[in-house]
């Protein structure tokens, strides 16, 4: 595992360790603590924590595939070029949604003289405009599919999306993240417990914010350098007039 990150298993360690004879969770069983985690970095993924994925998938007859099961949002999707660069698809909300229509293949985007055919890609880097050689995608959040545009047909792709960690046995956490999921797990199990103090519950939802914001301020910060690395980079690739 990556430096910067941990785990599920080694967070609930550490939580248990930190009780006492005195805690207000003292009674609180493993299976209970590994809910709270699983739910606490779901929570924490939608905009601090993300872990970002990279699959492959292949459009068949449908026009369509699934989105996978640990999904969250999407971040892009298309051909792996020969630069070794994601070079993206366009979105077209007018895509059919029905996957029962027939697929109409442009065959001009099997030429020769096409620039993209073979995934030439690279040599064509830069180049932008209203229209896009690759092919679209219609995202359908409410099935949880992606659409595409017949000039895909049998076509593999690589999706790129950030995941809520739930497919793994034992998902990962980024360190900038750890406190702000121990807080969770607190705030959350005793938020419905009797016998608890109004003021402890208070005090352990306002804990648990200033954490998510704390580790929101440090991700953000370790991935604008990020960013800015590979703008850089994109800005000495770009061609020049």
């Amino acid at each position: 595992m990556a430096a910067d990150y941990t785990n599920i298993d080694e967070v609930i360690n550490d939580f248990q360790l930190m009780m006492d004879d005195t805690s207000y969770d003292k009674e609180a069983q493993i299976y209970q603590l590994r809910l709270l985690a699983l739910q606490g970095l779901r929570e924490l993924s939608f905009d601090t924590g993300q872990e970002i994925k990279t699959t492959t998938v292949t459009v068949d007859s449908s026009l369509q595939v699934t989105l996978p099961t640990d999904y969250l949002k999407l971040i892009k999707i298309g051909y792996r070029g020969d630069d070794n660069e994601i070079h993206s698809l366009g979105v077209n909300n007018k895509l059919a949604l029905d996957n029962s229509v027939a697929a109409v293949v442009n065959d001009d985007f099997y030429d020769e003289n096409n620039p993209y055919y073979h995934l030439d890609l690279g040599k064509k880097f830069g180049i932008g405009g209203g229209k896009n050689a690759l092919g679209y995608y219609r995202l359908n959040r409410n099935d949880g599919t992606i659409n595409f545009s017949s000039e895909l047909l049998n076509k593999t792709l690589v999706l790129e999306y950030i995941s809520d960690g739930a497919e793994e046995t034992n998902p990962k956490v980024h360190k900038f993240c750890e406190e702000a999921l121990r807080s969770y797990i607190y705030y959350r199990y005793i938020l419905r417990k009797r016998g608890i103090p109004a003021n402890e519950k208070q005090s352990a939802k306002r804990t648990f914010y200033n954490e998510k914001r704390l580790a929101r301020a440090r991700m953000m910060s370790f991935n604008k350098e990020e960013a800015l690395q590979t703008s850089r980079k994109a800005f000495k690739q770009s061609p020049k007039l």
